[in-house]
């Protein structure tokens, strides 16, 4: 047939005058991309074009997919990962805003028809499709406030500014319990305060009120 095949592991395939961009066999690993010009500013791209005449709103531009073994049978045998940019409109010579979509397999292939379980938007907008864990006393900020919510090991929530939240009739705090059966003497909710951790003594970090 028409195959083509380097026999030898560690074989190389060089591209350009200069043979600088090389591609690069790991044995019974895969393959490695190679900038080999050793000067300022010489990055290694990968580009996936498409020569598309128009694109819609919707449309798949390029996909990464990800994808099991063929012994396998059913949605196993096909795609359980990808990384999909998709038109968010039609494509004009100033207007190209895309959303990068990312699906894994549950019960589904995950290829761009699949159900997104991130999605980052043209402005940066990103969503996620369940709940967002961070580490134990990790942060959740801004880009001026990096620290704005923390949260201990413990699930305790600690706010670095003043939290308010505005209804129409004024400004409410409100602490809600998550018990399903509430009785006599149980705790609703409460509020405490307390010195910082600088505080000298054993009781001046303890709460206050």
């Amino acid at each position: 047939g028409d195959d083509l095949k380097l026999l030898s592991d560690s074989s190389v395939l060089s591209f350009g005058a200069d043979s600088e961009i090389t591609v690069t066999h790991v044995a019974d690993t895969g393959l490695t991309i190679t900038n080999t010009n050793t000067g300022d500013n010489k990055p290694i791209v990968l580009q996936l074009k498409s020569e598309e005449d128009a694109i819609i709103n919707g449309e798949v531009v390029a996909s990464i997919e990800f994808a099991a073994g063929d012994s396998s049978t059913g949605d196993a045998a096909g795609v359980v990962a990808g990384i999909h940019a998709i038109a968010e409109e039609t494509f004009e010579s100033n207007d190209v805003n895309t959303k990068l979509v990312f699906t894994t397999a549950q019960a589904e292939s995950a290829n761009s028809a699949a159900t997104a379980k991130m999605t980052l938007d043209n402005t940066g907008k990103l969503t996620i499709a369940d709940d967002l864990v961070i580490k134990d006393a990790g942060t959740i900020g801004s880009a001026s406030d990096g620290d704005a919510i923390a949260i201990s090991s413990g699930g305790v929530v600690s706010f670095s500014q003043n939290t308010i939240g505005k209804t129409g009739s004024g400004y409410v705090l409100s602490l809600q319990t998550s018990d399903t059966t509430v009785e006599a003497t149980n705790v609703l909710g409460k509020i405490e305060f307390s010195a910082p951790d600088e505080a000298s003594g054993t009781d001046a970090i303890l709460v206050g009120a």
